[in-house]
């Protein structure tokens, strides 16, 4: 058993795959005082994964939700108006709230009543209204953005020879750990927006 991990981890770390031309494995030992960030670091992301999933746990039960109860945003449950793509198109690119000569109009043009076109803007806006998953979600990305931006900015690379500071270390297992969470939980989270609209 411990043959065929060892033979899996040497295919995994192959240096054709991870190194440019002229580079290997060898280069990345620690030598005159400089230390180089090690393959193996990153087994130490999945357990830190699960710190994330606790500490997003917490942050959900004790932070985001009676933050959003404080604010009065309620989790109710959200009724689905009807597709129709006239009202829906008139929602988005003219007005969530049409006048009622307005709304006279489209229930003409949809050849609906009156009182469906108001209970379908109704029910449109409401979906719009933030609820405690929303507010969950604004905290996370908050929290994210916290990891992210450093990493973005200070992003050594193997292929450059560069050596780790002890907070780039930290960021980095931080931002892989907070990958892993999410692929963690994938199947049972809430289905975000994508950006911008479907036309």
């Amino acid at each position: 058993m411990a043959h065929i991990f060892k033979t899996l981890n040497s295919w995994f770390w192959w240096e054709n795959i991870w190194m440019p031309v002229n580079v290997s494995w060898a280069h990345f030992v620690d030598r005159e005082g400089l230390v180089f960030p090690k393959p193996h670091q990153l087994y130490a992301t999945i357990p830190y994964a699960f710190v994330m999933l606790i500490i997003r746990f917490l942050s959900e039960r004790f932070i985001a939700i009676p933050l959003a109860k404080a604010l009065g945003i309620k989790n109710v449950r959200r009724v689905k108006p009807q597709p129709n793509p006239v009202l829906e198109s008139y929602f988005r690119e003219c007005t969530k709230h049409p006048s009622q000569s307005e709304i006279q109009g489209l229930a003409k043009k949809c050849n609906c009543t009156v009182h469906f076109v108001e209970k379908w803007f109704r029910r449109r806006r409401n979906l719009e209204i933030p609820t405690e998953a929303a507010s969950f979600l604004f905290v996370e990305k908050i929290s994210s953005f916290i990891w992210h931006s450093p990493c973005a900015v200070l992003c050594p690379c193997f292929s450059s020879l560069q050596t780790l500071l002890p907070s780039q270390y930290w960021y980095y297992m931080a931002e892989i750990s907070f990958y892993w969470s999410l692929l963690f939980t994938l199947g049972i989270d809430n289905k975000r927006k994508a950006s911008g609209h479907a036309r």
